[in-house]
């Protein structure tokens, strides 16, 4: 059951009502026209909020193929369609116009997987491959992030070419560094330094993230955590920002080079921080916070008590002919089999 909401609409949309015996509703929002459709997103009025993490183009091409299937949908099955705002038919149920809209959806958007719509390829182009494995856990609890386009995927027009990449590497469940795969780089771009100073909004992504994170477990008696690490490319300079012992690796003519410490609870600095904030760090198999997780800064419920604030780093290197690599490294030594590979 929809709750009736009224809203000053544009001149662009049409609304009409109607009524059926069982009060079943359906809200839908149609404009007179394909061109139109934009202004009604577009409209403070009558603003909509669909997917944060993708750009706005494709929030208007999304919700028009969504709309203009189920105008033809309705229109099928009910012999005499009307562009409304609420919908009531006795002839359909609403779930079932649910499953049909749904599916035709999955049908465009596999044909999209077969034949997707080809786009402008950036100057620089950055090759990626990616391998992941769960080890001996029951479940995969990492998660990584690509966006080679990063100008593309919010609509960024007048920027240098940007790139971002990340992995988190999750503990005690997946759903931090899925939050986090989701939600760090749309809060670094809604800083309002990131035009002009990309490696402070970092910083602060990782601890809105964390802070949002924090918020949303304890309404969902979530106890996992995540560390990560983020690669954002902006022109000729790299930007790395991590937290925890997710790592990255630079290699510069086949030669490593140092571009971070992971924060371990085995480093003198990271142990007499954690201590000057109330808590401790002891052997049990590893150096441990508390005697609990091998890692002294988290995002997560973990990670925001003592010893284990989210308090991010964050390097800067000009980059010139180069290959990069991130991993989770957070039970190996210095990753020559990695350089290795990329050599």
């Amino acid at each position: 059951h929809a709750v009736p909401i009224r809203v000053a609409m544009p001149p662009c949309a049409e609304l009409h009502r109607g009524s059926n015996a069982k009060g079943n509703t359906l809200l839908f929002i149609f404009p007179d026209s394909a061109n139109e459709f934009p202004k009604l997103l577009t409209d403070e009025s009558a603003r909509i909020s669909l997917l944060t993490s993708i750009s706005t183009t494709w929030q208007k091409w999304f919700c028009f193929i969504f709309v203009m299937y189920a105008r033809e949908k309705i229109s099928i099955t009910l012999s005499a369609f009307f562009c409304v705002w609420f919908l009531f038919s006795p002839e359909i149920e609403t779930v079932k116009l649910a499953r049909l809209v749904f599916s035709k959806l999955h049908e465009i958007c596999s044909n999209w997987v077969k034949e997707f719509p080809l786009q402008p390829k950036p100057h620089r182009y950055y090759e990626t491959s990616i391998h992941a494995i769960k080890n001996m856990r029951r479940k995969m609890e990492d998660k990584h992030v690509c966006i080679p386009d990063f100008n593309m995927l919010f609509n960024l027009e007048d920027q240098e070419e940007q790139a971002y990449f990340a992995v988190f590497d999750g503990h005690g469940g997946v759903d931090a560094a899925i939050y986090a795969s989701i939600h760090l780089h749309v809060n670094m771009v809604h800083q309002e330094m990131f035009q002009h100073d990309p490696a402070e909004a970092l910083c602060r992504a990782f601890r809105v993230t964390d802070e949002r994170f924090v918020q949303k477990a304890a309404r969902e008696s979530l106890r996992c955590g995540t560390t990560g690490v983020v690669t954002f490319i902006r022109g000729n300079m790299l930007h790395v920002a991590w937290l925890g012992d997710s790592q990255v690796m630079l290699v510069r003519r086949g030669q490593a080079v140092e571009l971070m410490k992971p924060h371990k609870p085995d480093r003198e600095d990271e142990k007499k921080r954690i201590e000057a904030l109330g808590g401790c760090v002891v052997w049990f198999g590893a150096w441990r916070v508390n005697g609990s997780l091998s890692v002294s800064r988290a995002i997560g419920k973990n990670g925001s008590q003592t010893g284990q604030r989210t308090l991010s780093k964050v390097g800067k290197k000009t980059m010139g002919r180069i290959r990069k690599t991130m991993e989770n490294a957070s039970d190996r030594g210095p990753s020559t089999s990695a350089q290795h590979l990329l050599t």
